[in-house]
């Protein structure tokens, strides 16, 4: 099991009709979901966001949201556009501003690429053991078991199986056959599963959750309730109070990340070294 601090992943995959933002598909190639002017929308390019989406919500409505969200954008910049506002000297000094933020944001992306380190068993448990006593949580973690069916009864019937874990002598293999059998959306709640989430995290990305899941006991498993269309079934299947310092296998992902943000940095101080001696040789720069 681990323990993520990040954002909880659903990947939805949605096929979404250009009918459902307004317009006639008449003219549009198949693979096209909207189009705005010059600006053509692909099935490709709404896939790859949803797959970015913290919510746990319908697919098709998820989709409907992003195209109408992504024509909003396109239709305002026309008009901004049209009246050029593109010329007006205060935007164009705020858009240079930006040109020079993302350049220094592309090449610090080259660094880390080209300067990437191997991070080994050595170095988290080195983390670990140094920052142990830091690594106490600040809020309710969770762990749970959580289903997104279509119909009431067959989350009943999920609901009556995963009572029964357990009493399984592997339970987390039981619970596996279940998600394969009755969520469709399968891969994220596995994963999810096997993860230590904030309560605050879960609860704002479930809908119906709002003061639920800290208050029911573990192993509980709440009755299957109706949000954004779907039916959810949850169980908690174990919960860490604040103060509590969650064991080294529980937070390698979290461990993971602190230890590659410690290689950025030094790697960026590294590289910002070289190139402020680089442009001083050159005569390029003066400091008083």
């Amino acid at each position: 099991m681990r323990f993520r601090s990040f954002r909880i992943l659903f990947l939805l995959i949605a096929a979404t009709s250009v009918a459902q933002c307004g317009f006639s598909s008449e003219d549009l190639p198949a693979n096209v979901v909207a189009r705005v002017g010059e600006r053509v929308y692909t099935r490709t390019e709404l896939g790859e966001a949803l797959g970015t989406l913290v919510l746990a919500q319908d697919s098709a409505d998820a989709a409907q949201q992003l195209i109408q969200q992504w024509v909003t954008n396109e239709v305002l910049l026309n008009e901004a556009l049209r009246r050029g506002l593109r010329s007006d000297p205060a935007i164009r000094l705020q858009l240079s501003e930006n040109e020079r933020s993302i350049l220094v944001t592309a090449l610090l992306e080259q660094l880390f690429i080209e300067n990437r380190t191997t991070i080994t068993r050595s170095d988290l448990d080195s983390y670990y053991n140094q920052h142990r006593t830091q690594l106490a949580i600040t809020e309710p973690f969770v762990r749970i078991r959580y289903l997104v069916m279509h119909s009431l009864d067959s989350a009943r019937v999920a609901e009556s199986a995963i009572r029964e874990l357990v009493f399984s002598s592997n339970a987390d293999s039981a619970w596996a056959l279940l998600a394969n059998r009755f969520s469709i959306v399968n891969t994220n709640v596995k994963a999810l599963s096997d993860s230590y989430y904030p309560a605050s995290q879960i609860a704002a990305s479930i809908p119906g959750l709002e003061g639920i899941i800290v208050t029911i006991q573990v192993g509980s498993v709440i009755e299957p309730f109706e949000a954004n269309g779907n039916i959810h079934v949850i169980q908690l299947v174990d919960r860490l109070e604040p103060g509590t310092i969650p064991d080294a296998y529980m937070i390698e992902e979290f461990v993971r990340s602190r230890v590659a943000i410690e290689a950025r940095k030094q790697m960026l101080a590294r590289q910002v070294q070289r190139l402020r001696n680089e442009a001083i040789a050159r005569e390029e720069l003066e400091v008083n």
